[in-house]
């Protein structure tokens, strides 16, 4: 306890051997360590206003950070565009070796030579960061807001706690394979299909609601329609007994009671 490298070594010798079992586990394509970049658990390293300083320059930025093991872009579907992806080994390299997102090496190093530069953001203890890859955008922090300015570091999220996302063939059924294989050990495991219900939870609320209004409202113009053409028919019935009696066909009658009451309804 009383050594700090010697306690990392041991969460990640942990993790490793938890990554093993869970990429054993039939319909696993891949395993990271790391957490979901949105939903609950982004919340803790949310997007926010942070300084970065490249060389003498510095930029505020609203920006996020995701960390995790060397594969956790590709297991979550990120795209990289150039560059290399990050290797386990990183969490260790001096400056530390990082992939940002395609808008925020627009927004520092707008003529694209952002590969190989180095920087460094004031509100994160360690670095400085160099940039060894750069990844398509995508969504952090939750759907509803823009997932530009994101860099993705390699390390542990939580000593205390091992956080996972596996990719799988058939995720509605991993749940119930996870905690049969960890039955005393796993705290909570969620599908991306409950990250996503949870996060849009709020909006989709919201649209219920909405919907009902508008469900009421169509409902009360219906009735209001259907009320002005009746009154309209019924006040005249004497017109139409007359056109009947000067030898009106019933075709005739009908065509322009539903033209009379197209005008309305529509």
């Amino acid at each position: 306890v009383g050594d700090p490298l010697r306690l990392t070594a041991w969460y990640e010798a942990r993790n490793a051997r938890l990554r093993a079992v869970l990429g054993g586990l039939p319909g696993v394509l891949g395993v990271a360590d790391g957490m979901s970049p949105i939903g609950a658990d982004a919340a803790r390293t949310r997007r926010d206003s942070k300084t970065v300083k490249v060389g003498e320059r510095e930029d505020q930025l609203l920006m996020g950070t995701l960390t995790g093991s060397g594969d956790l872009l590709p297991v979550l579907g990120v795209r990289l565009l150039t560059g290399r992806q990050l290797t386990d080994a990183d969490r260790r390299a001096v400056p530390l070796p990082t992939i940002v997102t395609e808008s925020f090496a627009q927004e520092l190093w707008p003529g694209g030579a952002a590969l190989g530069q180095i920087f460094k953001v004031v509100q994160i203890p360690g670095g400085p960061n160099q940039v060894v890859g750069i990844c398509e955008d995508f969504a952090f922090g939750s759907l509803a807001q823009p997932g530009n300015g994101v860099i993705v570091t390699s390390g542990l999220n939580q000593l205390d706690e091992a956080h996972f996302v596996i990719r799988a063939g058939h995720p509605q059924v991993m749940p119930g394979i996870v905690r049969e294989a960890f039955p005393r050990s796993v705290t909570r495991v969620v599908t991306g299909r409950e990250v996503i219900g949870r996060d849009v939870g709020r909006q989709r609320l919201g649209a219920w609601v909405f919907s009902g209004f508008g469900a009421a409202a169509l409902l009360l113009a219906v009735g209001g329609a259907f009320g002005l053409v009746a009154y309209s028919a019924e006040s005249r019935r004497r017109e139409f007994g007359v056109r009947v009696a000067l030898g009106a066909k019933h075709g005739d009658l009908v065509r322009q009671a539903l033209m009379i009451a197209l005008a309305p309804v529509s």
